[in-house]
């Protein structure tokens, strides 16, 4: 599938297209530029993707349709908008309005939005600030619970001809229900010729294993009584020897290991814990349907309510520490925000390619490679000859003096000194 972005026509037909696709096998929609400016076309091959809808507005043109490959329904949206803020407002509010309307269906969107999210997405053009556009483009993003994912091989996408400035203004934003769906993509700066863009290719690739996931301890958690004593009873029978930091170190892998006993036993899949609570209060009310509640009813809404509540304030406050966001108060969550910034800080964070030495390593096994070589070449020494002092006489102690300075301090000597 190919997504352009202001192709400057008011009217496309087949045979550009096909000029375009160079294969009879493709189905297509446009939108006519305004004059010289915008335009939008979308390009798909009819094996792998199926039309079922297609809508637009200035500045976006959508399409619905069937993923062949996973027979799995999805949406994506061209988009291309000038530099005004006003019109960048109405299409941000409107665009808001359709992922409401469907929230949980799959989304992608993709173009020049003619934005950045951040002063680190622009580079010369005199004085950097944040103005209204990114700001409002900013609060879209989060709005929407989209997920900004980061852009490999290349930091900029839009480059002014004579090199004065730079910017990321084209991207691809998708749903949180797309990232779940689909969680190791990906977005590829790809090399740019002739035009002021840079193309971007969206790939969906196998999950990648990186090895053992860093063990975090949920903050709620330490205000249950068998949490703490369980920490405690580890750290006081453990009997480990050796120097301060092994010992830490050993009683924290030991901790560890009776941690992830004490959550499996204690259900704290807490997802499951609260539609479990939800199924109990539906059954209530589906008994109401039918008969009167007695005293043990109401007093067992009661009870499941109250237990409700509490799973809610956890569940709010482990996406507020996972979110890193620290600017609201812990139990005053709203949970899909802050799983918007759980997916968006994960993308940022994850280490898709480096590179070394001027090439570019991708994927697990290249990534592990390169890093590997790269320090292990850091490390050798390839010197031929080695430094060595001659004609330099140093003084050396005698092996009596080895001996007093390696020797155990004796009881009378601690003494002596406390």
């Amino acid at each position: 599938m190919v997504c352009l972005q202001e192709t400057k026509r008011e009217v496309v037909n087949t045979q550009f297209c096909e000029s375009l696709w160079l294969d009879k096998d493709f189905g297509w929609v446009y939108s006519g530029s305004r004059g010289a400016s915008g335009g939008l076309i979308t390009i798909w091959k009819k094996t792998t993707f199926n039309l079922k809808d297609q809508w637009s507005t200035p500045g976006a043109l959508a399409i619905n349709g069937v993923w062949l490959e996973e027979k799995v329904s999805i949406n994506l949206i061209n988009i291309y908008v000038n530099n005004d803020a006003k019109e960048q407002q109405l299409l941000w509010d409107e665009l808001h309005d359709w992922l409401i309307a469907k929230v949980d269906d799959l989304w992608c969107l993709c173009g020049d939005f003619n934005t950045t999210l951040d002063l680190a997405e622009r580079k010369g053009g005199g004085r950097l600030k944040v103005d209204s556009r990114s700001k409002q483009f900013c609060k879209f993003v989060l709005d929407s619970d989209l997920v900004d994912l980061p852009l490999l091989r290349r930091k900029f996408t839009w480059y002014k001809d004579n090199g004065g400035s730079c910017s990321r203004i084209d991207r691809f934003l998708t749903s949180a229900s797309w990232s779940k769906r689909w969680p190791n993509v990906k977005q590829i700066g790809l090399k740019r010729t002739f035009s002021d863009h840079a193309p971007i290719l969206f790939e969906v690739t196998e999950k990648e294993n990186w090895g053992p996931i860093p063990f975090k301890v949920v903050n709620w958690w330490l205000e249950q009584e068998d949490f703490c004593k369980l920490v405690e009873g580890v750290c006081r029978e453990s009997k480990v020897e050796g120097c301060g930091g092994f010992v830490i170190k050993e009683k924290l892998k030991k901790l560890k290991l009776e941690i992830k006993v004490w959550k499996a036993k204690n259900g704290t899949s807490l997802s499951k814990e609260i539609e479990d609570t939800e199924r109990q209060l539906m059954a209530l009310d589906h008994k109401l349907d039918n008969e009167e509640w007695d005293d043990a009813d109401r007093d067992n809404r009661r009870s499941l309510q109250l237990e409700l509540e509490v799973l809610r304030i956890k569940s709010d406050r482990t996406a507020v520490q996972k979110s890193r966001a620290r600017w609201l108060a812990e139990g005053e969550a709203n949970t899909s925000f802050f799983h918007a910034i759980i997916n968006r800080n994960n993308k940022r964070s994850e280490l898709k390619c480096v590179k070394i030495n001027d090439s570019w390593f991708e994927g697990v096994n290249q990534v592990k490679e390169g890093i590997y070589g790269y320090f292990k070449n850091f490390f050798t020494d390839e010197r031929s000859w080695k430094l060595e002092l001659r004609g330099v006489s140093c003084s050396r102690i005698e092996k009596w003096e080895n001996r007093f300075l390696i020797r155990e301090f004796s009881v009378d000597e601690i003494k002596d000194t406390i």
